[in-house]
């Protein structure tokens, strides 16, 4: 199982600049960045967020709390899905296990030096009430320090909700292959999984139109 680790660097936002309601947009701009030599171009995304609406899993317009956010739209790190039971209805077991690459975690440890960076400029400032250091007290005691850093990261990393590649795509003899390329699951009849659990690795993008495409293929076919 593949997913994306986000870490957030907190602002506390002017009421200009502040949400109006709780159903206004978590998400304000998106910048796709490659971060460096040897890795997957487009690897990571910055992003720009409200934390108080309903899309981040709050909902009060009575505080003005915003972020920047760096998040690895590809990443090495794996975690495991497994059945709890037979029982359809018993949620399965999830150990995301993010940032437990070492590839992964010093990706994320670059970015979020840079936001850290990009949340000091003056540009930002014109849209932040009160000091940074004060809503990141812990993030920026350990900035210098690769270690508490990494611990740091470790222990806040949240998901980014693009989990994918439960039920992977591949050859008939591979040791992680579930489904064939039409979508059928190997060793039971008439049993086809098509959703972003079938991707073979996750896209360096948000999934939702890689979906849409294999559901249409896979509709295509089936007519």
């Amino acid at each position: 199982m593949q997913d994306h680790p986000m870490t957030l660097v907190s602002l506390p936002l002017t009421p200009q600049a502040a949400v109006k309601t709780a159903h206004d947009r978590h998400t304000n701009v998106c910048v796709r960045w490659s971060s460096g030599a040897g890795v997957p171009q487009d690897d990571v995304m910055f992003v720009s967020l409200n934390q108080n609406v309903l899309a981040m899993a709050t909902a009060s317009s009575a505080t003005a709390s915003g972020a920047f956010g760096v998040w690895l739209n590809q990443n090495w790190s794996r975690g495991v899905l497994t059945l709890a039971s037979t029982d359809p209805a018993e949620h399965p077991l999830v150990h995301q296990r993010m940032l437990s690459d070492e590839r992964d975690l010093s990706r994320m440890r670059q970015g979020v030096r840079a936001l850290v960076d990009l949340a000091r400029r003056p540009e930002t400032a014109e849209i932040t009430a009160g000091p940074l250091e004060r809503e990141n007290e812990a993030l920026f005691s350990v900035l210098d320090s690769d270690g508490e850093l990494d611990d740091y990261l470790l222990g806040t990393v949240v998901d980014a909700q693009h989990g994918t590649s439960t039920c992977r795509m591949g050859t008939a003899d591979g040791s992680d292959t579930v489904v064939d390329s039409d979508c059928r699951v190997l060793g039971v009849d008439g049993l086809r999984v098509v959703d972003a659990s079938v991707f073979p690795s996750v896209p360096r993008a948000n999934t939702n139109l890689a979906t849409i495409m294999a559901g249409e293929l896979m509709a295509d076919r089936l007519d």
